[in-house]
């Protein structure tokens, strides 16, 4: 039985449990001390925090969908959507093993990104957290200390929040002073000319200004900028391992455990060891724990295979997902509006369209004649239209909304530090069946066109 460890915080414990098996640490209380005194003073992050922040900000979101809310609105409402089931799958199985690999990638990023972080620390610990990270998925220390809604796990969880907020208001204010100081340089320019000076109260806006070096200065110290890389990497893997062990209890039909010799054996047995495979209706899923190690030391990190489940028949093995998602939106956007669309949208939009689906536009189009349009005289017949095509689009516009809102909150070039629940890959357009959802584009392009000329004739 192992030694039972007390620990002044989550973070000792998880640099405490990847240390057990070392030499140094048989007498842990009399040398925990000295291992975990800095052998010099740590560096703060400065710049790297609004970066650090972006995947501090993805950790806190990832902990949060896992909250018992959420996760029930996954199981009883996201995963029986009309537009999922019609597009993507019935077999509910399948698509909580899609969330779950989802979520398991979000972590193994962040974890990428704490070991780098960990690289510039000044303790030799924290320099190798992608052996703790290894360790946790190896099931090398006891995960129910970082149970959810223990106190710790609170604590640890909204120290990163509050990191989160202050750095990313660091961040906005950053951005104002920025502003005023160029501002200040054309005040500056204007006093030297005083024919061209406006009237301005210089002093009230070197107040302002005063006021926002000063808040700025304040932030910089309790933002992540003024963090030293030890206390931050300390936190993030105390967060990482809290999500880690959420995931485990809400998605454990779905993870395998990796057993402990895989850390030396090679890739080609860790596939055979950790892949667990499920044929349905001709889909081929892949789950396990993590991604495929990368080297024979490390079953952490290693390559991400969410996006390889959408074969050549989804619209996102076609990689047609964000233009699909456009159109649709684009026909929600005319339908929802009192003006009819113009001969250029109607051209535009056109053109957005991919070959396949112009040509099956075009082919049920041919079943409405102008002379049959002209001939109707029954406003009933839009109204059936129209009542046709809202009812496709209650089911379509949610997942072309969450198809962009997913690309959007995945940008790696936009500054993001909402904290909040992410939309899922499995609720976008992403792993629909293209053929489906090609025919359902076609209905309601053909129905609008229908609509246009019909209110252009009568």
């Amino acid at each position: 039985m192992a030694t039972k460890m007390k620990f002044s915080n989550m973070e000792d414990f998880i640099i405490g449990n990847s240390l057990k098996k070392r030499p140094l640490m048989l007498d842990r209380k009399k040398n925990r001390h000295s291992i975990f005194r800095n052998s010099k003073i740590s560096p703060t992050l400065g710049i790297l925090a609004f970066e650090t922040a972006k995947v501090m900000s993805r950790l806190v979101s990832l902990h949060k969908s896992l909250s018992d809310t959420e996760h029930s609105k996954l199981l009883k409402e996201i995963v029986k959507l009309e537009g999922v089931s019609y597009l993507i799958s019935k077999d509910e199985d399948y698509l909580l093993k899609l969330a779950c690999m989802e979520k398991m990638e979000d972590l193994d990023r962040a974890g990428i990104v704490v070991a780098r972080l960990g690289k510039r620390c000044s303790n030799p610990d924290l320099k190798n957290f992608e052996r703790i990270y290894s360790d946790m998925k190896l099931g090398l220390f006891d995960l129910n200390n970082f149970s959810a809604a223990s106190k710790e796990a609170q604590k640890t969880m909204g120290k990163l929040e509050r990191f989160v907020s202050d750095t990313s208001e660091l961040y906005s204010s950053l951005e104002s002073l920025l502003e005023m100081e160029a501002s200040e340089r054309k005040i500056m320019q204007w006093k030297n000319n005083v024919n061209l000076a406006p009237k301005i109260n210089y002093d009230l806006f070197e107040a302002k200004i005063s006021w926002q070096r000063q808040k700025v200065r304040h932030l910089r110290q309790v933002s992540l900028w003024g963090q030293t890389f030890n206390k931050t990497v300390r936190l993030m893997a105390g967060g990482i391992c809290i999500v880690y062990a959420r995931l485990r209890v809400a998605f454990s039909p779905y993870i395998v455990k990796p057993t402990r010799h895989m850390r030396y054996a090679s890739d080609s047995n860790l596939d055979s060891l950790c892949i667990n495979k499920m044929e349905n209706g001709g889909r081929r899923f892949v789950s396990k724990s993590g991604p495929i190690p990368s080297g024979q030391n490390n079953v952490g990190f290693g390559g991400f295979k969410l996006i390889h489940q959408a074969g050549p028949s989804t619209i996102g093995g076609s990689g047609l997902t964000l233009r699909l998602a456009k159109v649709v939106l684009t026909v929600d956007k005319y339908m929802k509006s009192r003006s009819s669309i113009s001969d250029s949208g109607r051209e535009d939009l056109y053109h957005m369209l991919p070959t396949s689906l112009k040509r099956l536009v075009k082919s049920k189009l041919k079943k409405f004649t102008t002379k049959e349009l002209e001939q109707s005289g029954d406003d009933s017949l839009t109204e059936g239209w129209k009542e046709g095509l809202n009812r496709i689009l209650g089911w379509l516009a949610p997942m072309a909304q969450d198809t962009i809102k997913w690309h959007m909150e995945r940008n790696v070039e936009k500054q993001n530090f909402d904290p909040r629940a992410k939309v899922l890959l499995l609720q976008t357009l992403f792993f629909a069946d293209r053929e489906k959802s090609e025919v359902a584009i076609a209905e309601v392009l053909v129905g609008l066109s229908c609509i246009c000329k019909y209110e252009t004739l009568h």
